[in-house]
This record gives C-alpha cells, structure tokens and sequence, in this order.
C-alpha cells in the first residue's frame, strides 16, 4: 500500500535538482521530472519501487499552510501554549513544501527509507505522515493524540532566521499620515516581505499614490 508523506521546509525555495540527480546516482535509481499544473514533480524509479516527490506551487503554499495550522490547532484542542506557539510559527514561516509518494510502501526495499531521511536532513524539514509532525531527526513533535517527544526540536531553523530580522521606529511624531489606499498597498506588501523573510520597517515608506 502506498505511503504518503509531507516535509514542510523553511531554509529552501524548491527541490535542488542537482542534489536530486546525486541522491539518485547514489541510490540507484532513474530520476525523471515534469511540471504539472500543482507544481514541479520528480519521480524516482527501481524494479518494484516509484517515489513520487511533488513540489507546491509557491502561489499556492499559503493557502496549504492555512489549512495545516487549522489541523495542528484542531489536534490541540486548546489555547496554544509556548511550545504549540513555536510549532505554528514555524508551520508559518515554510517557503517549501514536498509532497512524496512511495509504492507501494517503504517495507518494500531500502531506498524509501533512505530518501526520507535525505529529504529531512537535507531539507533540515518537518514532515508530516499519518496525522503526526516529525522534525529532521524524526523525533515526534506532535502525534494526532497531542503526544510529543520530549527532545523533538519543534522551532528548527526558525530561531535563527528570526535573529536575523531587524525592525525599526520612528516617534509617532515623525511619521508622515498614510492613506487607506497607501495602508492597503503596505499590507499586500508586507505579506509578501515576511512571507520571505526580508527585514522591514514597522511603518510604511509612503509614496505618491
């Protein structure tokens, strides 16, 4: 029976294609690619084994990351507390997610197994198998039932990142006034910039609509 497995990563925009040729050198295996209308996929091939890695849309990541905070919200049943916190924030801040598909299932040879843990370290990613969240070590962070390994580092990259953004102020006096259209403009925008991580002000740079 086919296995399905998702790894959400916040350091990489998409699947490195020459790392993809050298993990499929190395495992043997052939490697081929095509672009589908839900993004770029890979398929790696063995006698009796396909792995299927679908990479999503940047277009439509936001909406899948919307939709997988409401699952982890729902799995906790409660008010997050600081460790909840973190896991959501770092579902937040994912630039990349990759769907894989192994059949018909890992028992069947090595190389699912081994592409797994290439795509976790190599990605330094979460993944997400039947209901529960992993991070690259496949540590536990959070099973449907809310258990959690202990030692999971559920913040990963994101600590590091987040040190690096800068905000700034200005006196409120300071500030020139902004227009709702100029408000609006500024919101689209800093959507855009957190979503990538690029230091920003805590006012909008206004200019002439």
């Amino acid at each position: 029976m086919a296995e399905h497995f998702t790894f959400y990563s916040q350091t990489c925009d998409q699947l490195p294609e020459e790392a993809l040729k050298e993990l499929a050198q190395k495992l043997r295996a052939n490697l081929s690619g095509m672009d589908e209308p839900s993004g770029r996929t890979y398929f790696f091939d063995w006698p009796g084994i396909k792995i299927t890695c679908q990479q999503l849309k940047f277009q439509d990541l936001d909406q899948h990351l919307v939709g997988f905070r409401r699952a982890v919200r729902s799995i906790l049943g409660r008010a997050p507390n600081e460790r909840d916190e973190h896991l959501l924030k770092r579902i937040s801040h994912t630039r990349l997610a990759v769907g894989v598909i192994i059949e018909p299932g890992r028992s069947a040879g090595t190389q699912g197994p081994e592409l797994l843990e290439s795509f976790r370290s190599g990605l330094h990613a979460m993944m997400f198998h039947v209901g529960a969240i992993y991070d690259q070590e496949s540590r536990l962070i959070l099973g449907p039932d809310r258990s959690f390994d202990e030692e999971a580092d559920v913040v990963g990259p994101v600590a590091d990142m987040r040190s690096m953004l800068t905000t700034d102020d200005l006196p409120e006096s300071e500030r020139p006034p902004v227009s709702p259209a100029q408000w609006a403009r500024y919101d689209r925008i800093l959507k855009t910039v957190r979503e990538k991580q690029v230091p920003t002000l805590s006012f909008p740079l206004v200019a002439e609509d």
